[in-house]
């Protein structure tokens, strides 16, 4: 998205793409066969360790370094121009998202549910057999697991009344979060309550977050409408 118009680019790359992340004028793509793509003058690839990994997420910490997430568990993050494995981090099996909040938080979902909290990474006490997504808005954390949205805001985690929103299974941070069901309904999140801001639309598979506060219903959505 450039200029208010969507443009087809280039990936560079055969390997499919999984997740895509972007801040500060930075962006990060990541995908099958250790594929880690940053934006520059175009796509262009970056060295990854393990050729053989599948990156399901991308994220931007607070200070700009990027952290990508191996379907396995593994953690990674990129310092001096190198990607190395982030110790200590949570074997998550099928592991899906990552999100980084203030304070050194941060959030793995897949099989299970953890968070980071004071440097040390503790799974979470939710009741879901697999979390789609995790992000942070406003200092509250959210998850997404077996078609019900959790929050977290003062580390016990809760679970969201979504309202008109039968079920999600995805989550987009931001200013505000936002909460999104396949058959294309979009929640914003206030909490541990939300409100239904869009009805429906064609399926929705990904959604970006909002920075400024105003949800951008068309530039972040992965679908058609």
């Amino acid at each position: 998205l450039a200029d208010g118009h969507w443009r087809p680019a280039a990936s560079s790359t055969r390997s499919n793409l999984n997740d895509v992340a972007a801040a500060g004028g930075a962006a990060w793509a990541v995908g099958e066969q250790g594929t880690v793509l940053t934006w520059g003058d175009g796509w262009q690839p970056d060295p990854f360790p393990d050729a053989l990994a599948s990156l399901s997420a991308v994220a931007i910490q607070p200070d700009g370094t990027p952290a990508a997430l191996n379907l396995t568990g593994e953690l990674y993050e990129r310092r001096d121009g190198v990607w190395t494995q982030v110790p200590h981090a949570p074997a998550v099996n099928s592991a899906q998202d990552l999100a980084f909040g203030p304070d050194g938080r941060a959030l793995i979902s897949g099989r299970s549910l953890w968070e980071r909290r004071d440097g040390t990474w503790r799974e979470a006490s939710v009741a879901a057999a697999r979390f789609d997504g995790v992000a942070y808005s406003n200092g509250v954390g959210y998850a997404v697991g077996d078609g019900r949205v959790f929050a977290n805001a003062d580390g016990t985690w809760r679970q969201v009344e979504l309202g008109d929103l039968d079920a999600a299974n995805g989550i987009g941070g931001g200013a505000h979060a936002v909460a999104f069901a396949p058959w294309g309904g979009i929640s914003e999140l206030w909490g541990e309550s939300a409100d239904l801001i869009w009805p429906r639309l064609s399926y929705v598979r990904t959604l970006a977050g909002h920075e400024d506060g105003t949800p951008d219903l068309t530039g972040g959505i992965a679908g058609t409408h």
